[in-house]
């Protein structure tokens, strides 16, 4: 029936229980499984939660400490910007490849043979969708609920965006 399923991932408990459905699918059905990981654009740096969580899992390595003197230059203060944005950049790049590494080892834990990978950055909603189309994707597969921010309770949550926007069948897990 499915010979080709993407599963969308963040990390979230509904994402976790996404994955395990997604390759328990693709094991019964003998089809390759799909992993993405995408990085929002429009986040600038980890929320202070998920930081704080991933930093004391020890997904992240936080260092190093930045260190910015409010008493510089206008051009010390871009500079510092600049290396706080790449820092911030960096660890969210360390946890999108962990968070990707686990979820392949879960897949072919709960049986899933023929995995791929990707981690992209911009809006999750479209590189889910690009990504399922360049698998050539029967099924995608996402949580309910992920790591979204306060806006996505109002405006609709990713999983409700990419059903609306494909053109496959979606599977939405609680």
């Amino acid at each position: 029936m499915f010979s080709s399923i993407v599963v969308a991932i963040d990390g979230s408990p509904h994402a976790i229980r996404a994955l395990a459905v997604g390759a328990e699918l693709a094991a019964r059905e003998n089809a390759t499984l799909g992993i993405i990981y995408v990085v929002d654009s429009n986040i600038s740096g980890l929320p202070k939660g998920l930081f704080e969580l991933s930093r004391a899992e020890h997904i992240i390595d936080p260092s190093p400490n930045l260190f910015v003197n409010l008493e510089g230059t206008q051009a010390e203060v871009f500079k510092a910007a600049g290396e706080a944005s790449r820092e911030s950049q960096r660890l969210i790049t360390q946890l999108a490849e962990h968070i990707i590494k686990d979820a392949e080892r879960n897949a072919k834990i709960d049986g899933a043979e023929r995995i791929t990978t990707a981690i992209r950055n911009g809006n999750p909603v479209e590189e889910i969708i690009i990504f399922a189309e360049q698998q050539n994707a029967d099924v995608i597969v996402t949580g309910r609920r992920g790591l979204g921010t306060l806006k996505g309770l109002v405006m609709g949550s990713t999983s409700m965006k990419v059903t609306q926007a494909a053109d496959c069948t979606c599977i939405t897990v609680k």
